[in-house]
């Protein structure tokens, strides 16, 4: 899973992200679109991956982006969804 600003080059402000789950066995690509990055906006994104993968999730594999490693998302992950987060620097 990954994110794209799509602010231009400021960080300022609010903008839309795009939001992109792939599966890498499978293939299997969904993208959804977010404003800000916040966690009721990912879990927007989190949520329709969730509803719309065709299969079941076990892991997910994220980079360190803020918007992944917070106390919310991976409470709502590990907790509300059972599935595992993985980066290499962080489990």
């Amino acid at each position: 899973m990954d994110t794209v600003l799509h602010g231009g080059r400021s960080t300022a402000g609010s903008f839309m992200w795009s939001v992109t789950w792939t599966d890498v066995w499978s293939g299997c690509t969904l993208n959804d679109a977010i404003w800000n990055s916040s966690f009721a906006g990912m879990k927007k994104a989190f949520d329709y991956f969730m509803d719309n993968t065709p299969f079941e999730i076990v892991s997910i594999n994220v980079d360190n982006g803020r918007e992944f490693f917070n106390r919310m998302a991976l409470g709502y992950w590990r907790k509300e969804k059972g599935v595992k987060v993985t980066h290499r620097n962080r489990t």
